[in-house]
């Protein structure tokens, strides 16, 4: 018979090593006790981490009273953990019990150093329901894996507008911060910005709107006269959005509901100051002016590029300077 204490048996060493290192070989979390009903936690918030000498140490905070301890998963920075997958047991690093206090803590003595990778810290309750991840690492997101060092410039932008519910990620704990945005998917993120539901029933509305996930909100931006299209009764939904149709679009919802932001007092150029504005087509002039002359678009490397096309990123950077501009 095989006890607990025969782990410290130096006669039981190879039947020890057998376990440790093949049987046992990898942390794994207790199974779920579905028939005991429950719900997993909130997901824990205000992820950090430190590099000290002695390791790396990650703090955050729970307020969920139903927390009883945290799992925490380590993968290289660029993938994608799936914590729901059997996988997901090779990047287990640690459970640690719930404490007392206000900020929790963990301290990985087994990595140096932030660069390479990526941590993932989910709340368990005492039915073993876990939550979703919270991903914490340096230049990181704290909810999508592919928002780190690529798009320092956009973490705040994308993870404040998922805190309010803005935006989502595209599958799997990505955002696609790369990939091009969609005239309807702009105007649906702006839409959300300013608390404006899609109609239930809309009479009249695009010709290409199709019966899609954005139909309603179609037609109810053209009920509302937030958007005119693009001619012909045609909206485009799935074109690309280009980067000065994007400033458009978003100017005139301000202007209609309302919200275009007293000018910010932060812009460092004048629209005149940027050398591709002969780029700029006619009808995009003034909402580029306004815009960038607020302090609210600022280019780079003395571009605008009004014609390229607007990536997810950029979209959630442009409405999150907006928004956090509005009183």
């Amino acid at each position: 018979m095989f006890r607990f204490r025969n782990f410290y048996d130096t006669q039981k060493e190879e039947v020890v090593n057998t376990i440790e290192n093949k049987l046992w070989s990898t942390k794994a979390l207790v199974p779920v006790m579905d028939w005991k009903g429950g719900q997993p936690p909130e997901r824990p918030t205000e992820g950090k981490v430190e590099a000290l000498s002695y390791g790396n140490k990650l703090t955050w905070t729970d307020e969920d009273e139903n927390t009883t301890y945290y799992a925490i998963y380590r993968t290289r920075k660029g993938n994608i953990l799936d914590i729901n997958s059997n996988g997901s047991a090779m990047e287990l690093i640690a459970t640690v019990r719930k404490s007392n206090k206000a900020v929790q803590e963990f301290i990985d003595g087994t990595s140096k150093g932030l660069d390479e990778v990526v941590y993932a810290v989910t709340a368990l309750d005492r039915l073993h329901h876990e939550s979703q991840e919270l991903i914490i690492g340096k230049d990181q997101s704290n909810y999508f894996y592919d928002v780190n060092r690529g798009q320092a410039w956009a973490i705040d932008a994308i993870d404040g507008l998922y805190d309010k519910g803005i935006i989502k990620g595209v599958d799997n704990g990505k955002f696609a911060p790369i990939r091009n945005i969609s005239r309807a998917d702009f105007l649906i993120m702006v839409m959300n910005s300013f608390g404006l539901k899609p109609y239930t029933q809309v009479k009249d509305n695009f010709s290409d709107a199709g019966n899609r996930y954005y139909t309603n909100y179609l037609g109810t931006a053209k009920a509302l006269g937030l958007i005119l299209g693009v001619g012909n009764n045609l909206y485009m939904p799935e074109k690309n959005i280009s980067r000065q149709d994007m400033f458009v679009l978003l100017y005139r919802i301000l202007d209609k509901v309302g919200k275009v932001p007293a000018n910010t007092g932060k812009a460092k150029k004048a629209l005149e100051d940027f050398n591709d504005i002969d780029e700029i087509n006619d009808y995009a002039l003034e909402a580029i002016k306004y815009l960038v002359e607020a302090g609210l678009v600022q280019g780079n490397n003395n571009r605008l590029k009004p014609k390229a096309m607007a990536t997810r990123a950029e979209a959630a950077q442009l409405l999150y300077n907006i928004i956090s501009n509005i009183k």
